[in-house]
């Protein structure tokens, strides 16, 4: 089963990936697309999906197929949560309704500089179809457990 991480470059995509399946942490920004499979569950796999403007135009491609959308925003950057628009925009044009949609805020150990009430706001803007939203830190490992429980739980509906 195909899992999609999308975002901005620099949210924390690949980060949140890595602290998951244990594998140390980079600075480096993904460059075009990495795949990742999640060992306990050998038939899921994570498409992690760059998010520089340069690559923009694969990314419909490898959005087909996709069971579990997981999309990131950087919860200390407003201009990261403005961006959904932009996001949703993409899956809406190219994602059926049997995908499920994850939001998730990362980097929380830097503190948070969006509302709860400014992420209902966008999400409500973007018209996502949301199952969950999260709040994550990838350098701490908080609810990152808890997000791929989540996307596991999404995947056997």
């Amino acid at each position: 089963m195909k899992i999609v991480f999308i975002g901005d470059a620099g949210v924390g995509k690949t980060s949140i990936i890595r602290k998951y399946l244990g594998m140390e942490l980079s600075e480096n920004s993904t460059l075009g697309v990495e795949v990742f499979k999640i060992p306990q569950k050998s038939n899921l796999i994570i498409w992690d999906l760059s998010g520089q403007p340069k690559f923009s135009s694969y990314i419909p491609q490898y959005l087909i197929g996709a069971r579990v959308i997981v999309l990131v925003f950087d919860i200390s950057n407003k201009a990261s949560l403005e961006s959904l628009q932009k996001w949703s925009n993409l899956l809406q044009q190219y994602v059926k309704n049997t995908s499920h949609v994850v939001v998730v805020g990362n980097k929380k150990d830097l503190g948070e500089q969006v509302s709860e009430e400014e992420v209902r706001e966008a999400l409500e803007k973007a018209g996502l179809p949301v199952k969950e939203f999260i709040k994550t830190s990838a350098l701490t490992g908080e609810n990152i457990n808890l997000l791929f429980e989540k996307i596991i739980q999404l995947l056997t509906q």
